[in-house]
């Protein structure tokens, strides 16, 4: 028997037969769990079998390396939250007739992915976001870029994209 995981060193079987005293583990049944078990092993398009194992120093490392990881995007996404430009954008697009009209109040922000880079980035003086929305009709994508000027961010663009109307914008604030 041998662990599935990468840089395990128990991945060869001669090595695994010799250490009869480690534990070995099935993948777990729940899709939640076996998605974060999948995660750890980090293999490219792989599904574990009936008869794939982890050595049990290998499924609690890479549990507690994927977990560190989720902990510490969400931490850094409410981080991003709390800043002054993200809750002044937030303000605006509730406030916008339009946006209410569309998607229906209440308007939430949902969970932005800060690994996408090409929509979601910052700096000292510029921060530009692609924020997924929800209202009580719609669901959508909220855009906006801020700038910070004399030590206050204003928002310079901000535009609405409905699931329901892909190739349309509703401009919230025009960039000057």
């Amino acid at each position: 028997m041998s662990c599935y995981a990468v840089f395990c060193p128990s991945r060869t079987t001669k090595r695994a037969v010799k250490d009869a005293e480690l534990l070995f583990h099935t993948f777990p049944k729940c899709p939640e769990i076996r998605d974060q078990w999948i995660k750890a092993v980090r293999r490219e398009n792989w599904e574990p079998t009936k008869y794939s194992r982890l050595v049990q120093i290998a499924g609690w490392g890479g549990i507690v390396v994927a977990s560190t990881g989720f902990y510490l995007q969400n931490k850094l996404v409410d981080r991003v939250r709390n800043y002054d430009y993200y809750k002044d954008a937030l303000k605006i697009l509730r406030r916008h007739p339009g946006a209410v009209h569309f998607l229906g109040e209440p308007i939430k922000d949902k969970k932005f992915k800060l690994s996408d880079a090409e929509n979601n980035s910052w700096s000292q003086n510029t921060a530009t976001f692609k924020v997924p929305v929800t209202g009580q009709k719609e669901k959508g994508i909220y855009y906006f870029t801020a700038e910070k000027t004399d030590d206050k961010w204003l928002i310079v663009k901000a535009e609405l994209e409905l699931k329901s109307k892909p190739d349309e914008r509703l401009v919230i604030v025009k960039q000057k």
